[in-house]
């Protein structure tokens, strides 16, 4: 004998109309877990950011960076279309957009490949330290960040590229 116990959730889709979502126990027991899965891996990720965080400081200070924040956050849309904070080690320098359009106004070759790939093979905008940190995806570690404070989840991390204008 099953018994099937559910609870009804409201919720708001983008456009502000109310959805009733229907969680079972299952359901509620998968979200708890994968909550939990989420803080314990956030925090193990933590221990882990904060000497990464000096460590990479100190190499930039050694390096004679740019002064810049060593953290590069941008606006993200997560779940339900929610804006959030998104968390990296900063790996381009500060005057990333103008360098950017200099180089291209110079270089013909390199304004095709970035039409092309929106990207750039031998990007000049990014730093020494932030050719390691994206080799490594060190660049990534921050995100702990957004997963303790429940923007972003380990398991089916899903972001969109979208940024605000």
């Amino acid at each position: 004998m099953s018994v099937n116990v559910e609870n009804t959730e409201t919720l708001h889709n983008e456009q502000g109309i109310n959805i009733n979502k229907k969680l079972n126990i299952k359901g509620i027991c998968y979200l708890v877990i994968k909550r939990s899965v989420d803080i314990i891996c956030a925090l193990i990720g933590l221990i882990v950011l904060i000497p990464t965080t000096i460590a990479i400081y100190i190499i930039r200070k050694i390096l004679k960076e740019d002064d810049g924040p060593i953290f590069y956050e941008q606006l993200r849309y997560g779940k339900n279309g929610k804006q959030f904070r998104l968390y990296k080690f900063r790996s381009m320098c500060t005057n990333a957009d103008k360098k950017l359009k200099e180089y291209l106004e110079s270089n013909p070759e390199a304004k095709k490949e970035f039409e092309e790939n929106q990207k750039l093979q031998d990007d000049p905008r990014i730093t020494k330290i932030g050719k390691f940190l994206r080799k490594t995806s060190l660049d990534e570690l921050p995100q702990v960040l957004n997963i303790l404070n429940n923007s972003m989840t380990i398991i089916r991390t899903s972001t969109s590229g979208r940024r605000r204008n």
